[in-house]
């Protein structure tokens, strides 16, 4: 995003930084941002109580596939947010594979719902309804996830702040919304959608904006 408005020069300069305090190897910063994170979220989610979706979700394979996909999200884009805070790291790969697989799960949630009628009486026949629980659940949830990453971003030089930002917010919403998912028993696509992956899509948008306001590195 940024790079566009950058002189040619700044982002050769960039590339050709070397760190005064060598910063702690990427896969070594992502272990620490996702272990911590998902242990506090899926806390969280314990208490809010997984019997009911034990009885109506995970027994079937949507589910899963559903929480293998927020696992790789979270995974791309807390190692986007980390290499884009390296001078010299990021390239298109970093910043496009986040959002191909955020495409993923909103492709994977429209072909469920085009598809209900495979799914079982149980949860065909459930009762759902816009509601504020999990989109406030999952910005509460987002938060322990969203300042540790972005502690260990500001130890970088952050020269592409709005995409760092977005990752960042990304990352701890995906983390977010699989302790969501193990918490909510209504498993209507239409649901999900709404409350699971629009919230999480607003919020990773806001780190755009996020990124640039607290994430800019000064010389």
């Amino acid at each position: 995003m940024e790079s566009n408005q950058r002189p040619p020069f700044i982002d050769e300069l960039v590339d050709d930084l070397e760190p005064v305090i060598p910063l702690t190897p990427i896969p070594f910063r992502l272990f620490a941002t996702l272990i911590p994170s998902f242990i506090i979220v899926l806390g969280g989610s314990f208490l809010l109580g997984w019997e009911r979706v034990f009885e109506f979700r995970m027994s079937h394979w949507s589910f899963w596939l559903e929480q293998a996909l927020l696992l790789v999200i979270s995974i791309s884009a807390t190692y986007s947010a980390l290499s884009f805070s390296v001078p010299g790291r990021s390239n298109k790969k970093l910043q496009w594979s986040p959002v191909s697989y955020l495409a993923l799960w909103a492709t994977l949630l429209l072909l469920l719902f085009l598809n209900w009628s495979m799914f079982s009486d149980e949860l065909k026949n459930q009762d759902w309804h816009p509601t504020f629980f999990c989109p406030t659940v999952l910005a509460v949830m987002s938060l322990p996830a969203g300042l540790i990453l972005a502690r260990l971003v500001l130890k970088g030089a952050v020269f592409s702040p709005s995409w760092t930002g977005f990752f960042v917010a990304l990352s701890s919403c995906a983390i977010a919304a699989f302790g969501l998912q193990m918490s909510c028993h209504v498993g209507h696509p239409a649901h999900l959608l709404l409350m699971h992956f629009l919230p999480a899509l607003i919020i990773a948008l806001a780190g755009v904006y996020f990124g640039r306001r607290f994430l800019k590195w000064r010389l």
